[in-house]
């Protein structure tokens, strides 16, 4: 997550997206590290039996700092306006079910066990008691920010997750402690993670027990909310890399300037680990820090989650809640939202005690409903007033989402949706996908549905996952977003009425293909339905391009059309598929077909003439008509007779593999041009040599 209001990203990087990000500096040259490769400490995870021994006792907790309240007086009442960090919380909070290790005066492992669910020290069962040795010596007691906890008798039941400071050293964080036992009277001790940079803890090792316990309370609550058994395809080893001080994106490309390059926590899909910023260039009180945004490490777990039992079809990449992007990513990043958000309404007395009073006392009664980043901290007894935050709140209405507070966009609103006029457009932005997840499950308000009509996480999480839902083999493919989800979620609540309609349709997160039809004109059908043979009437809308993103974004919701192209679904020996276009109304313009490859990154119609190291625009935005990598086949040429007929056409398509699925792209092009609001062109794909008509198929 990174605070900016221009792309308010939480990144998800992935092998087909590059970026110009970079590492070194700051904490001293990671990359100089390198060459020390060091493979993670083995678990501890053998007890060993002291028939004679004395009993070891104690607790760990951590430390976190504690999010503040920012108010102001609307109509004489107090208002939630904004969110800083703040002071640490005046108790800490137990350090659940992380790995113990023991270990003798000589550095000799003596003894393993785990913390239970209050912090206590316990054996590796986290019931019994937690044995030493019945000799008099000094003992080292190490709680690690690794959890390897059992839910069930089921042997693929439990989490794996380690908090690691570094990709090159691989050492998991840990808090250490030293004791004396007389080998006869047993023991007592008590760790502390601090949230404050002390002499004793420079790393802020708090930080990393935080995540831990947020990841923690994500997997309790994923398991106490789904069927038995569904959740098995989280039982997988994944790490997590934070350090206090340094911006993980440095890890990305080690050779650029640290001073350019963005400030983010990113998942990275390939290999299933998740990337906490722990702030820029060793500064922690100015810079993004995510260590105690609780949001942001839910957030990137969202994406984990998704990957591992859901399926993971997003390009990655900067997103905004600024314009409509690529349905793909903007379903991604909203699912990351609202299980972010759900998780921490549901599971706040765990993650911050303290939350729940504050909200209230500033007339917020429906718990965390929030997207909140901060930027720095205040601190009372560091004298440190630097802390700012951003926050969104999803109970409110998509036509009336609030709007920026800061920075360039001041007044803006964000994910801003306009039901009436632009159906479907909700598909396209994140905002509206969070709020629309959320309002379904949630009797948070007028926008809200129903305490009666409440969808269970239950039957979110049955539409979602493998088994029975959108990701089930069979019945998806690798183009999928919202409506895909909401379409089987629609299938799966047995119990969906008009209730659940409206109020999805209030973020203009239609899924009805009569929500779409005009003079028997189907104006859009969703995102990638298959291509079949049959009779239909199809109509494209194109749009000027969005102006809140600098000017340069294709609309992604009228401007393109996409549909998944199986060649096993077209008719038999199909070696093209032909699109004629004719105009309807409004401005002369061409149109283009792109067949693009599974995992594909869109290529926007603009190029900029200069980018720093974190590839943001630093230069001009200027039309551009090419293709990318991903494209595997194209018709990009320009056609002078645009207020007639003309056809576009794709071949070589029965050289492609047909085991794999391709989408295709027919999209409007609009880069650089005054677009009046009722253009239209209906169109009709042939597939050749057959000459049969395609459409998209349910």
């Amino acid at each position: 997550m990174r605070n900016n209001h221009i792309f308010l990203s939480l990144f998800i990087l992935l092998p087909t997206v590059f970026f110009q990000f970079g590492c070194s500096g700051g904490l001293g040259s990671q990359a100089s590290l390198a060459t020390n490769f060091s493979a993670e400490v083995a678990l501890c995870n053998k007890e060993i039996s002291y028939p004679t021994g004395v009993i070891l006792t104690g607790t760990a907790k951590f430390y976190k700092r504690g999010t503040e309240m920012v108010t102001t007086i609307v109509s004489s009442q107090l208002q939630l306006s904004n969110m800083v960090l703040g002071d640490p919380i005046a108790n800490a909070l137990p350090i659940q079910n992380a790995e113990i290790a023991v270990y003798d005066q000589n550095l000799k492992l003596v003894q393993c066990g785990s913390t239970d669910s209050s912090g206590a020290l316990k054996s590796l069962s986290t019931t019994s008691d937690l044995y030493l040795p019945g000799i008099a010596q000094n003992y080292r007691v190490r709680v690690l920010a690794r959890s390897n906890y059992q839910y069930t008798s089921d042997p693929n039941d439990f989490i794996s997750v380690s908090i690691k400071k570094d990709t090159y050293k691989n050492e998991v964080h840990f808090i250490e402690n030293f004791v004396y036992s007389d080998g006869a009277s047993g023991a007592n001790l008590d760790l502390v993670a601090l949230a404050r940079q002390e002499s004793y803890d420079m790393e802020i090792t708090g930080g990393a027990f935080n995540i831990l316990n947020n990841i923690q309370q994500s997997y309790d609550y994923i398991k106490n909310h789904t069927t038995a058994g569904t959740t098995n395809c989280l039982s997988t080893k994944f790490d997590v890399f934070w350090k206090a001080g340094f911006n993980p994106m440095q890890y990305q490309n080690p050779q650029a300037d640290p001073n350019t390059l963005a400030n983010t926590s990113f998942y990275l899909s390939s290999t299933n680990q998740l990337f906490i910023s722990g702030g820029q260039l060793g500064d922690i009180s100015l810079s993004n820090t995510d260590h105690f945004d609780d949001f942001a490490t839910v957030h990137e777990l969202g994406h984990f989650v998704e990957k591992n039992c859901g399926q993971f079809t997003s390009p990655g990449g900067s997103h905004a809640f600024l314009s409509r992007i690529d349905q793909r990513l903007a379903w991604s990043e909203g699912w990351a939202n609202y299980f972010a958000t759900h998780v921490l309404n549901s599971q706040m007395s765990n993650i911050d005690p303290t939350m729940n009073s504050k909200l209230v006392a500033v007339n917020e009664t429906q718990g965390w409903t929030f997207f909140f980043n901060s930027s720095g901290f205040s601190d009372s007894v560091q004298n440190v007033g630097n802390g700012s935050g951003f926050m969104i709140d999803f109970k409110k209405a998509g036509t009336n989402p609030g709007a920026y507070v800061s920075g360039s966009h001041t007044g803006t609103s964000y994910d801003i949706v306009n039901p009436a006029l632009y159906k479907g457009e909700g598909h396209t932005r994140e905002g509206a996908i969070t709020r629309g997840l959320y309002k379904l499950t949630h009797d948070c308000g007028s926008f809200c549905i129903s305490t009666a009509e409440i969808i269970p996480f239950t039957e979110i999480w049955q539409s979602f996952d493998r088994n029975t839902g959108f990701a089930q083999p069979g019945i998806t493919t690798p183009f999928v977003g919202s409506y895909n989800f909401l379409t089987q979620l629609k299938t799966i609540h047995t119990s969906w009425n008009s209730s659940h309609d409206n109020t999805i349709a209030a973020e203009a997160l239609h899924i009805a293909d009569s929500d779409f039809t005009a003079s028997g004109r189907l104006l859009w059908t969703g995102y990638g339905k298959r291509l079949a043979s049959g009779a239909c009437s199809l109509t494209i809308e194109p749009h000027f391009d969005d102006p809140s993103l600098t000017g340069t974004t294709s609309d992604q919701r009228y401007s393109s059309h996409n549909y998944t192209v199986d060649l096993n679904t077209l008719p038999v020996g199909t070696s093209s598929l032909s699109v004629a276009f004719t105009k309807s109304a409004g401005t002369d313009l061409d149109h283009d077909l792109l067949l693009f490859k599974a995992g594909f990154e869109f290529n926007d119609d603009y190029r900029c003439t200069k980018e720093n190291a974190s590839g943001v625009c630093t230069g001009t935005w200027a039309p551009i008509r090419t293709i990318n990598s991903d494209v595997l086949r194209s018709d990009r040429h320009a056609v002078s007779a645009l207020s007639t007929t003309y056809t576009k056409t794709i071949s070589s398509l029965d050289l492609l593999s047909v085991t794999e699925m391709y989408l295709l792209n027919i999209r409007s092009y609009t880069a650089g041009k005054s677009v009046s609001t009722n253009t239209k062109y209906d169109y009709v794909i042939t597939a050749n040599p057959s000459g049969a008509i395609v459409c998209p198929t349910p």
